[in-house]
């Protein structure tokens, strides 16, 4: 299995929430991820940005000409095989791992989904993720929006089949997402 994090320092119960507002929509992820207002050049200030603490989900219908990313640490309540979900119009891709610097692409829609369509393109559901219980885990979900209706969330098939579409956001000691 892969092995999270035991702990995690300075994280925040929930899920982070950036938009970037004229952004070319319709665009590949990649071509969205390499623009200069996007998140890791000097221009790229989100126009946008909120805390959640009710699923891994974005507002629906929010904006048009735009990048949208969600990230948060997944803690799975039982060790055992675990399957993600991408939802997302248009475009959209999901990154996953032990840690934000290992985080991989799992997932990815290549044209646009409705809200929480698990099952349009078979690119939308990732590989078997053997995860261990109480560790956590990175996942950041991007999606860019051309025009029309928008809407990007993350799901996930637990080990005993029970779907969570979009992934809630639960506390406690019973906690799945942080």
């Amino acid at each position: 299995p892969m092995r999270g994090a035991t702990d995690c320092p300075g994280c925040s119960p929930g899920v982070s929430y950036r938009r970037w507002d004229e952004i070319g929509g319709g665009q590949a992820v990649a071509d969205m991820l390499a623009d200069p207002y996007y998140l890791d050049n000097t221009e790229g200030e989100p126009s946008a940005a909120e805390h959640f603490t009710d699923a891994i989900e974005s507002p629906v219908n929010g904006c048009d000409s735009c990048g949208r990313e969600l990230s948060a640490y997944f803690r799975p309540p039982m060790s055992g095989t675990y399957v993600f979900f991408l939802a997302s119009d248009d475009q959209g891709a999901l990154f996953f791992g032990p840690s934000e610097a290992e985080a991989a692409g799992i997932a990815s829609v290549p044209g646009w989904t409705d809200s929480r369509q698990w099952d349009r393109y078979p690119e939308q559901e990732s590989p078997h993720q053997e995860l261990v219980a109480g560790d956590y885990y990175f996942l950041r979900a991007v999606g860019n929006e051309g025009g029309g209706g928008d809407n990007l969330a993350v799901g996930v098939m637990t080990p005993t089949g029970e779907v969570w579409g979009p992934i809630p956001v639960q506390y406690g000691e019973d906690s799945t997402t942080l």
